[in-house]
């Protein structure tokens, strides 16, 4: 294949690009979508963009939106500019820099970029049926399922009520005795469901027909009736009689029935549930691309050209996990298309989602659809270092075998781009992206490490693995090694970072284990894994809660819940609980008011004010994974709050809705898969297929040599045949009993898959890679050893260990799968013995400079968003927030009441608020002093803007009647949802610093809500109040205020809003407090209000937490030149015509931040 050059690359045609792992493929895909913006007349709203994930779309949208934005700044401004070695930019200053043309249609599109088609294939299908339902025969109004499994069910218990009607007949005894008793039985319509549900969903044929079933058709075809229950009814009853089937020597022809009838079920059942979805209005996900397909293959030419005027342009990426489907419908759109433009762009050796549907051997097809002049590549790898690619190269083409993809994949060696360019350029590619043992850069460690692992069981095996993984981890963080990276004044090194090392592991249980392990030797570590929300311990939790606000009555339930290991309560103490008759009854009090509310609000505002009477968040700090049980909770409590607001749901709904999903075998979103809560000094454990798209400095393989021998008796088989796939229903009861060709097939099928899972784990490692090779593990059929195995012979080699799984090869077999794993193992390791871990290499010194902290950033690389990330140091064991510590000075110990992370970002009590009620007692307008008050107002309007900001940033938009909308929702009247719109718009208009609103601020200079975690020693409170107010006369620290000390623990808080603006970085906070009295809001008033209520400290407390951030993660950090200072805008007190009233702003001295950082935290947290 020719090599892709994205600058010359043919607008016109039928094109096909494969892109090895690190090759730039969505730098290719952006600077392609440039180049049809400015080079052709089509409008941005014409150029379709597909993926496959909703991230993966995201993300790409994104990259093309900036790609856009970059070429249109480098081509207004092409004077003087560093390209940092993009050709394409380079090229296109060169070429278009005077036009005016390619400039304006560049403004154009970023103008209207909110019209392109950047979407996955679900979402574009999703639009063609909302814009031309009749076209493709479906409701106008019909409604997405995102969950088919429910009705599916139903239809099920339906039809089983049916075949199990009682009926005197001895042919209807006959078929309802077959499927009781058959193979193992099936006795219930759940279990039929467990093992032939995936055969409903698919439309796959059933390979083969049993003699039986064959008969049958020809019998339907003679007498011409359909294929179905009622006709096999009559073909048993006129071929057969009852005493036939008594006879004990007619097993195989029961197995026939057994299989006829289960054949026939499948077949129907299809039918019934794509009418039952028919009849309500609903589509599944997989109906989107099946309707669309079938209809634009059966359209008229008409309709096709309306469809093709629509979408001249098709840019696919991720091609290779299409289907056939999905394929269908660009080949019918672009074939025979001359002025079309489609691009498949893709890679076969990284298809690992054949269990999500995906079909390799689809883009096998499409490949050779396309012609081979316009077939291309992407070669050179911009991720991994040249040894690595060496490495990859050699280990997939090997001399043992001519296909070491098992398929007819056509692998493309990965070449660094130092191997075109000068003899210096070479040369600085031994250094760069690579990991040190010195920072001098004396001794590098060999980019690949061979680890071979010699074990006895499989469990054996898997304890020696995890147990030398955690090792070297340990070792590689505690021994003061070096990342290299090439920079514009040459190669920098760091030290290596825990967020540096990947560990991909293959199964949840792995990682768990792993994770475990690490924790024990005081390593943190985050999982990233691809698991449902819905499958969550705190997903069971949530649910217990919704039946109890439902039936707030049931004492069971309430039991359950509190002693769930969410909820934190042992035996003991809820024995106590239970035996103090004045709480318990207070509780069941606040249960019912709950239930109550829920009927009316917000029910996951609701749950939160349950959690926080009943002090869970005060439990959560205690357990190790606790910032992952809050991120799980405010992810299903997110969903509670979507589902309520777009669907109407109650709490029956929601029940309902949690029990739909919990056991759904399918992931069909990313906003089901469990978020992570990211920590970037963190150990990664990743599974291999949520790696894809990921890479990392350094990455653990430890089970490529781990295979899976399936178990599959009484199990229905998917398999290919006649280069279809297909589905053999006839069950086995044991191993002995299993077919030839479909367990043949299938077993190929999965190896291969296993080889490309190999071959992405390899390709995530940008700097080392540390391969394990081991015995043990069902290794005959792992990734890792059967790439380089002779495919022939494997697979004439499949069908005896499927048959004796567990039986093992005698001493002198040499065609057995096991003696063929053994010889390939001890192969690699004779091949690899150079590189056996830990093996370096000496290197003349170069110049480098070093950063002796791998969290600093440059001045010029660092961007707002990096405060995205929590930042916690897990040492300590109780929380404090600025609310605590204002409680605890004002003589009220309430901490145990409000220590809760809901409470942690201060919201505007109700206590601390003062108003003239004889000031406008017969006002019949509503005022902003007449507004609700209290936290409940506080905490919605801090949401309110939250949720705007975060919308706003993507794009200016007319957000009063969102505001009124969610007011309302809310359980605020018309009236007040109006002056909370009034209150949003003054915030979004004040100018809150001279010159800046937040109207202004553009995405990448705002974060909203900043969380920070920080350990601090025993807070002596008389001591930090008096540091803050120790030379501001009106700021005098109150003497006669108890004074509380609190333990060592957290300083937890919320900022709400974190800005940058002119190169200063600044926090925000909203308050709704209520002042009165003239000039209540004045700047004057405001200082004083500030000290009343506090806030001066809570001020200081997150410009320290700032500071603090700024100094750890921003090299060249200089407090006087970066922090701006703490704005407090008190919101009823914005006045358009008073500007100054309503904003208090104040920047703190850097010695009192200072003294205050020296008081709270411990000095190793400092470092």
């Amino acid at each position: 294949m020719k090599g892709f050059d994205v600058k010359l690359a043919d607008l016109r045609g039928i094109h096909l690009v494969e892109a090895n792992a690190g090759t730039g493929k969505t730098y290719s895909i952006s600077s392609l979508f440039v180049r049809l913006i400015a080079e052709t007349n089509y409008e941005i709203s014409r150029l379709l963009v597909l993926t496959f994930t909703d991230a993966a779309t995201v993300e790409l949208r994104e990259r093309i939106q900036l790609r856009c934005r970059e070429v249109l700044e480098r081509l207004q401004k092409p004077q003087n500019q560093d390209f940092l070695s993009d050709e394409f930019l380079e090229h296109y200053v060169r070429k278009y820099a005077s036009n005016d043309q390619v400039i304006y249609r560049l403004q154009h599109a970023i103008v209207a970029f909110d019209e392109s088609q950047i979407c996955t294939i679900h979402g574009f299908c999703h639009k063609l049926l909302r814009d031309y339902p009749f076209q493709f025969g479906v409701n106008p109004d019909f409604e997405l399922l995102p969950n088919p499994k429910p009705i599916l069910l139903d239809v099920i218990r339906s039809y089983w009520r049916m075949f199990f009607s009682t009926k005197n007949h001895w042919v209807k005894k006959l078929f309802q005795d077959t499927f009781l008793h058959s193979a193992k039985g099936i006795k219930s319509p759940e279990e039929f469901y467990s093992i032939f549900g995936e055969t409903l969903y698919n439309e796959y044929p059933i390979h083969p027909k049993s003699e039986l079933s064959s008969r049958f058709e020809k019998y339907c075809s003679t007498r011409r009736v359909s294929f179905c229950l009622q006709s096999l009814f009559q073909f048993i009853e006129e071929t057969t009689s009852a005493n036939y089937w008594v006879d004990k020597e007619v097993v195989k022809e029961k197995q026939q029935l057994f299989h006829t009838l289960t054949e026939l079920w499948i077949r129907e059942l299809r039918g019934l549930f794509s009418d039952e979805k028919k009849n309500r209005g609903l589509l599944d996900y997989d109906d989107l691309i099946r309707v669309v397909s079938r209809g634009i293959e059966q359209s008229s030419f008409e309709f096709l050209k309306v469809l093709r005027q629509l979408y001249p342009v098709a840019l696919i990426d991720e091609f290779q996990d299409t289907d056939t489907y999905q394929f269908a419908i660009f080949r019918k759109l672009f074939e025979g298309f001359p002025n079309g433009t489609l691009y498949l762009i893709g890679d076969p050796k990284q298809a690992i989602y054949g269990f999500r549907g995906a079909d390799i051997h689809t883009y096998l097809e499409a490949k050779k659809w396309v012609t081979k002049d316009h077939q291309y590549k992407l070669s050179y790898n911009y991720r991994s270092n040249p040894e690595i690619l060496e490495f990859t190269n050699q280990f997939f083409t090997p001399e043992s075998s001519e296909r070491p993809f098992w398929l007819d994949i056509d692998y493309q060696d990965s070449l660094h781009p130092s191997a075109t360019k000068d003899t210096e350029s070479q040369a600085l590619a031994s250094y760069d992206n690579h990991v040190w043992l010195d920072k001098e850069g004396t001794r590098r460690m060999h980019p690949i490490q061979w680890i071979s692992i010699t074990g006895g069981t499989s469990k054996e095996t898997s304890a020696a693995i995890l147990d030398d993984v955690v090792k070297r981890v340990e070792y590689l963080l505690y021994h003061s090694l070096y990342v290299s990276k090439k920079s514009r004044s040459g190669v920098q090194m760091h030290e290596l970072q825990p967020s540096d090392i990947a560990i991909l592991v293959h199964t949840n249980y792995q990682a768990s284990d792993i994770k475990d392990l690490l924790s024990c030797r005081g390593i943190l570590a985050i999982i990233n894994v691809q698991e449902s929300i819905y499958q969550s311990l705190e997903a069971e939790y949530i649910r217990s809660w919704l039946s109890i606000l439902q039936n707030p009555n049931n004492e069971k339930r309430i039991n359950y819940v509190l002693a769930h290991p969410i909820g934190g309560l042992t035996a003991d103490e809820l024995r106590t609980q239970q035996a103090d008759g004045s709480y318990w009854a207070e509780l069941h009090t606040i249960i019912h008011k709950s239930a109550v509310d829920a009927k009316s609000k917000d029910v996951a505002w609701v749950l939160r004010d349950v959690f926080k009477y009943l002090k869970v968040y005060t439990r959560w700090p205690l357990r190790k994974d606790f910032e992952q049980i809050v991120t799980n909770i405010d992810h299903l409590l997110e969903i509670i709050k979507h589902q309520q607001n777009s669907k109407g749901l109650g709490i029956s709904g929601l029940i309902h809705f949690f029990e739909s999903q919990k056991s759904e075998h399918r992931l069909e979103t990313d906003e089901e898969v469990i978020r992570i809560n990211t920590d970037e000094q963190m150990v990664n454990i990743v599974t291999t297929h949520r790696s894809k798209g990921l890479q990392y400095p350094v990455v653990f393989c430890p089970f490529e040599s781990a295979g899976k021998t399936p178990s599959i008796t009484n199990k229905v088989i998917k398999y290919r045949s006649e280069g279809s796939q297909c589905y053999d229903i006839r069950l086995v009861l044991t191993a002995q009993e299993l077919h030839a060709t479909p367990i043949v097939s299938m077993m190929s099928e999965e190896i291969a898959n296993r080889i490309r899972l190999t071959y992405v784990s390899i390709t995530r490692a940008e700097s080392l890679c540390l391969i394990y090779n081991h015995t043990g593990m069902s290794e005959w059929n792992s990734g890792l050893l059967t790439a380089g195995m002779d495919k022939k012979l494997l697979g004439s080699l499949i069908e005896t260990k499927m048959r004796n799984p567990k039986k093992k090869p005698k001493a002198d077999s040499l065609w057995h799968a096991d003696t063929l794993a053994l010889h390939m193992l001890e192969t690699l390791n004779g091949r690899y013995e150079p590189i056996r871990a830990w093996s370096y290499k000496h290197m003349p010194p170069i110049s480098m400079d070093t950063i002796h902290s791998g969290l600093l950033k440059d001045l010029s690389e660092f961007q707002c968003n990096e405060l995205k990330a929590l930042q916690s140091l897990q040492k300590y064991n109780r929380i404090h927030s600025y609310t605590s510590l204002k409680h605890h000075v004002k003589g009220t110990d309430v901490f145990d009441i409000h220590n809760g992370l809901s409470d942690l970002k201060d919201v505007d009590s109700e206590d601390l608020e003062r108003e003239d009620m004889g000031s406008g007692e017969n006002h019949k307008t509503y005022s902003s002093n007449y507004m609700p008050k209290g936290a409940e107002i506080g905490s919605f309007f801090h949401r309110l803007m939250e949720q705007l900001l975060e919308r706003w940033v993507s794009g200016e938009y007319d957000y009063q009647e969102w505001v009124i909308q969610e007011s309302g929702n809310f359980g605020l009247n018309e009236a007040h949802s109006e002056h909370i719109y009034s209150w949003v718009h003054a915030t979004m208009n004040a100018e809150v610093i001279p010159g800046c609103s937040l109207r202004d601020l553009p995405q990448g200079q705002m974060v909203v809500e900043k969380p920070f975690l920080i350990p601090s020693e025993t807070l002596q409170l008389e001591k930090i109040y008096s540091l803050i107010r120790v030379k501001e006369a009106e700021l005098i620290f109150d003497s006669n205020h108890e004074i509380k000390e609190l333990p060592k623990g957290f300083l937890k808080g919320f900022i709400d809003l974190v800005f940058e603006f002119e190169g200063k970085f600044y926090v925000l906070d909203y308050k709704t407090n209520t002042r009165v009295g003239e000039g209540a809001y004045s700047p004057k008033q405001l200082t004083k209000a500030m000290v009343e209520l506090d806030f001066d400290v809570q001020g200081h407390l997150y410009s320290l937490a700032l500071h603090q951030f700024f100094s750890v993660y921003m090299s060249e950090y200089d407090y006087d030149q970066h922090f701006g200072g703490y704005v407090y805008v008190f919101v009823r007190g914005l006045d358009p015509e008073n500007p100054k009233n309503g904003v208090y702003y104040h920047r703190p001295d850097i010695r009192v931040i200072s003294s205050l950082l020296d008081e709270l935290l411990p000095q190793e947290a400092q470092e």
